[in-house]
């Protein structure tokens, strides 16, 4: 509707008011840059201080406060705007706009796994996961039949602890981001698939029964030996040759520089040098949140995201991997 602002009254019941012209950009006004009083809250915009005569910018009113705003000072789009006019929809300004209620993680107090209970569990993956991050990729390829089948169930049962929020729901993604370098550290360039097989059904046992330290000492061992190994020339080249033959490039280039491409230990002199490189954080600006009316997606577009739907887009993932070890192929 428009607003007749020469008659001094102002309905603010109807909380979308516009002038004539729908130029929704704000030009000079006779305010400046001050804000409004209370008292001048219906004719000046309550975030940049100008007037709504001069500019004819569309305007919003606050539900929550009953202060005006130009629709370009509190990131209102057009269309939203002319949605806000016709419905019967509540409006709130960036000053009144609460953040949606985040439910913290289900406590882990009283939950056990093997000898170890509560925050103990939380504390050993914690540990495990700063080990693993400076461990150099050397997993095998998990084998088929009953073992790898097994490997599988246990990321899946991982995966439910966390989204069905149970006892382990903190502790259930660190856990997953172990998992894989535990299980699959290749014993010996030598190592077979039956030998890959008879680790990784011992190595769950140990797992399930939380015995988490002869995991990461057998682990351990395995990496020391890797660390003293001498790469031949010739060997290199062939290993890079293959990954680019797959099409793996940044596997490659990490094969190449691969003592570089290890991340550093988080000490003081490495905090401090991460620190330097990164700015302070601002503070959150209104114009970086979405506002107006929520689009509505009908449930029936979910009808079609079922177990093979999501099986084709999990073949078509690709990268390289993480902390975890485990790349694209391995998830696949």
């Amino acid at each position: 509707m428009t607003d007749d602002r020469d008659s001094g009254g102002l309905d603010s019941s109807n909380y979308v008011q516009f002038q004539a012209g729908g130029n929704d950009q704000c030009i000079n006004g006779n305010l400046g840059t001050q804000p409004p009083s209370d008292k001048d809250s219906f004719n000046f915009c309550s975030k940049c201080g100008k007037d709504f005569y001069s500019n004819a910018s569309k305007s919003i009113c606050c539900d929550s406060c009953e202060k005006w705003f130009h629709i370009c000072c509190c990131g209102v789009s057009v269309q939203q705007f002319e949605h806000f006019s016709l419905e019967s929809e509540n409006w709130d300004c960036f000053n009144c706009t609460s953040l949606p209620t985040f439910h913290p993680a289900v406590d882990i107090n009283g939950s056990k796994w093997g000898s170890l209970e509560g925050l103990e569990i939380a504390k050993t993956f914690e540990i495990i996961h700063r080990k693993i991050a400076t461990w150099k990729p050397n997993n095998f390829k998990i084998p088929s039949g009953a073992s790898g089948k097994a490997f599988v169930s246990e990321i899946t049962r991982l995966i439910d602890l966390w989204v069905n929020k149970t006892k382990f729901e903190s502790v259930a993604i660190a856990a997953l981001q172990v998992f894989g370098p535990l299980m699959l550290q290749k014993p010996s360039k030598s190592s077979k698939n039956r030998d890959h097989i008879r680790y990784l059904t011992n190595r769950l046992e140990k797992w399930l029964s939380g015995n988490f330290e002869e995991l990461v000492s057998e682990c351990e061992a395995i990496q020391q030996r890797l660390s003293r190994s001498n790469r031949k020339p010739e060997n290199v080249i062939k290993v890079f040759s293959r990954l680019m033959l797959h099409g793996k490039v940044s596997a490659a280039m990490r094969w190449l520089g691969e003592n570089k491409s290890l991340p550093l230990k988080i000490d003081r002199a490495v905090r401090e040098a991460l620190l330097s490189k990164h700015p302070e954080a601002e503070p959150v600006s209104h114009d970086h949140l979405m506002r107006g009316p929520k689009r509505k997606v009908e449930p029936v577009i979910f009808d079609n995201i079922d177990a093979s739907s999501v099986e084709r887009a999990a073949k078509l993932t690709k990268g390289s991997a993480g902390p975890s070890g485990l790349d694209s192929d391995t998830w696949r």
